[in-house]
């Protein structure tokens, strides 16, 4: 699961006539998959967007793993996580932006050592 949050401000790398074609911050909501290193998430807008007639608009997105710290005991702890992708924001009809991105997730595991005990008795089940 993920939510993102969206500025409408942006980077311009050079001087150009392309205009950012939101005018608010947005919020989107994705559920996804992760293989290996990819993750396919889709979703949609939590609020309504008047760039579309439908409303909410949808997202898919596609990332890979550039680099993280969980090398050695994968999840038992917490770790960083650098990656780069596409985003797609469509409506599936009129409408249609893809942005690249490039981001960094710190991931919190919520996992405790098993006794010796636990173990066994989860072992027995």
């Amino acid at each position: 699961m993920n939510v993102r949050g969206h500025s409408f401000k942006s980077i311009e790398a050079t001087e150009s006539d392309y205009v950012f074609p939101f005018n608010e911050n947005f919020t989107e909501i994705q559920a996804g998959i992760s293989f290996s290193v990819f993750e396919l998430s889709v979703g949609r807008f939590l609020e309504r967007s008047e760039i579309s007639d439908e409303g909410f608009l949808k997202t898919l997105s596609l990332n890979m793993s550039l680099l993280t710290t969980d090398k050695k005991n994968k999840g038992e702890k917490n770790y960083i996580n650098l990656y780069g992708g596409l985003n797609m924001i469509s409506d599936f009809k009129d409408v249609t932006y893809l942005n690249i991105n490039l981001g960094l997730n710190y991931h919190i595991r919520f996992n405790r050592k098993l006794s010796k005990a636990n173990k066994i008795y989860l072992r027995s089940l």
